[in-house]
């Protein structure tokens, strides 16, 4: 299953659109390290998109360059 036009990601289709393994987005549900889901029903979990893209804001790293890696060496 690809994007949902509701706005839900299935595990499958999250991971395909952040380019993981299945394995990895169930991992990181059970670690409570991935993107906030919703539980429909006792066994079905869809992510909302718009937290999945409040997580990828949260996660972002700064690429910049820090004081040690602008050390010249001579």
């Amino acid at each position: 299953m690809s994007y949902d036009p509701t706005g839900l990601f299935d595990t499958d289709s999250l991971a395909e659109y952040l380019g993981v393994s299945r394995s990895t987005i169930l991992s990181w549900r059970y670690q409570k390290r991935g993107p906030d889901y919703v539980r429909v029903g006792h066994r079905t979990v869809r992510y909302p998109a718009a937290w999945v893209r409040k997580w990828l804001e949260e996660n972002r790293r700064d690429t910049t360059r820090s004081p040690r890696s602008q050390l010249r060496l001579v």
